[in-house]
């Protein structure tokens, strides 16, 4: 229920964006700016992107795997303690990759993964 109401948020959320960007700017290539210089529509593409690749590794692991037993569960947010590792080179990849990993996590909290 959560993960269906988070992902129907961000897909409105990333639609009104284009949309937005689309009704502001004349042409693709202008909308395409526009956007890629918004924080605001870049972090909304970007979660619907995060989403995006969680769904399809959620049912790539359903589909070969099937449904978890709790300890399994258990072990795999043991092994997901790594993302909190602070990256020895400091940069804009290993910033990104760390919210990339908060993301995972919290979403694959808010569904009970």
């Amino acid at each position: 229920m959560h993960f269906g109401l988070y992902t129907g948020a961000s897909a409105a959320l990333a639609t009104g964006a284009v949309i937005r960007a689309c009704l502001e700017r004349p042409n693709f290539y202008s909308s395409s700016v526009y956007i890629a210089q918004s924080n605001a529509c870049l972090f909304i593409l970007v979660n619907l992107a995060l989403l995006s690749t969680y769904s399809v590794l959620l049912g790539l692991q359903k589909a070969f795997y099937g449904p978890l037993r709790p300890v399994e569960v258990e072990q795999l947010w043991e092994k997901a303690w790594f993302a909190y590792d602070v990256h020895p080179y400091p940069s804009e990849t290993a910033q990104f990759a760390l919210a990339a990993s908060f993301v995972f996590l919290a979403v694959a909290r808010i569904t009970d993964f």
